[in-house]
């Protein structure tokens, strides 16, 4: 188990991307379950509102209390949100970087965060081993899961 004030980043294999969303939903549900605040970043609107509506119905045993950041009310309630690339996202203690893309600041700005390596592209690929190597650059204690 890591120390509190040491980061973690874990990149996860994505063989495909059918599985993509549900394992951010589940994901997400492991975090919350510990009590942990969670943002989860997307490419884009369209993409967040398909999560949101997976968050409500993918599994019938349980409920994660998210809300589109966009949407969100003041002070924040929900343990977890849900940001499009470009939105900035508010504290929490996990990031979920389900957005892809170049690294940036956000993706270095959190305790903990879990990405995926999206291995079935080769340009998806590179984009994972370059945010791969920022979070070891920062610091990050890293964890590759096939």
């Amino acid at each position: 188990m890591p120390e509190a004030d040491q980061k973690v980043a874990q990149f996860i294999n994505l063989d495909s991307p059918e599985g993509k969303p549900a394992m951010v939903c589940e994901r997400a549900l492991y975090f919350y379950e510990q009590g942990l605040m969670v943002a989860v970043r997307v490419a884009s609107r369209p993409e967040a509102e398909r999560l949101d509506d997976l968050m409500w119905t993918f599994k019938d045993s349980c409920l994660i209390p998210h809300a589109l950041a966009a949407e969100a009310g003041e002070p924040v309630l929900e343990a977890v949100l849900i940001y499009c690339e470009g939105e900035e996202p508010g504290e929490a203690d996990v990031l979920i970087h389900a957005a892809g893309g170049e690294p940036d600041e956000v993706l270095t700005r959190f305790p903990r965060v879990l990405d995926f390596a999206e291995v079935y592209d080769d340009e998806l690929r590179e984009a994972g081993r370059r945010r791969f190597a920022a979070c070891r650059e920062a610091s990050y204690r890293m964890r590759y899961v096939k």
